[in-house]
């Protein structure tokens, strides 16, 4: 959906364990975020960004390539270096898992974990 706006017009963008493919192009996405895209990742959903999309393709209609949400995304070596630093991957590990994300599917979701680690991000930027 970001492909179509103007640069600069969003804050931020965050992903929840995204099902497109690992190499899906964030160029446009990454122009449009001033604060850039955070993206959550977890090597354990296997049930959804593993097996699923081994079955079914990722969102962006690959197969064979892993989820982002898995493994994270592979940005294409000639990307902006300046739109590169835009980009924090996140990957799950056991030092979350106190707020009851345990690095499934849905482990980003449980609302300690959300208040913890997402909606701090959402609040107004002060490095303007």
């Amino acid at each position: 959906a970001t492909r179509w706006l103007d640069p600069n017009s969003l804050e931020r963008v965050i992903l929840l364990a995204p099902a497109v493919s690992s190499e899906y192009d964030l160029s446009a996405t990454l122009a449009t975020a001033r604060q850039g895209i955070d993206v959550y990742t977890s090597h354990r959903d296997r049930l959804y960004l593993g097996t699923g999309t081994d079955i079914v393709g990722t969102a962006d209609g690959l197969r064979g390539v892993p989820a982002a949400g898995r493994v994270g995304f592979d940005p294409p070596a000639p990307l902006d270096p300046n739109l590169g630093r835009r980009l924090r991957q996140h990957p799950w590990n056991r030092s979350v898992a106190w707020t009851g994300n345990d690095g499934s599917h849905a482990g980003p979701l449980q609302s300690t974990y959300l208040r913890a680690y997402i909606l701090p991000l959402l609040a107004a930027p002060t490095d303007r």
